[in-house]
């Protein structure tokens, strides 16, 4: 659970603020009718709790890009 807002009324805003338009979004929910709630709203996936590790890994493997930016880690050889 989120503090101050739920993670619907965080799309929402997100949204609102044109902040998500470039990030893939993977909702995670127990909601059941979690797809439903999301509405119009642009989302890549929805797992539904309780869920698997591996799938969660996965999922989120399928929308990652990495970031040309980020430095390399350093050489432990």
């Amino acid at each position: 659970m989120m503090p101050i807002m739920d993670g619907f009324a965080f799309l929402e805003a997100c949204h609102a603020e044109r902040l998500c338009e470039d990030v893939p979004i993977v909702v995670i929910s127990a909601v059941q009718d979690a797809l439903k709630r999301v509405g119009d709203m642009p989302i890549h996936a929805c797992i539904a709790k309780p869920f698997d590790l591996d799938d969660l890994i996965r999922t989120v493997g399928l929308y990652a890009r990495p970031n040309e930016q980020a430095p390399y880690p350093a050489d432990t050889t």
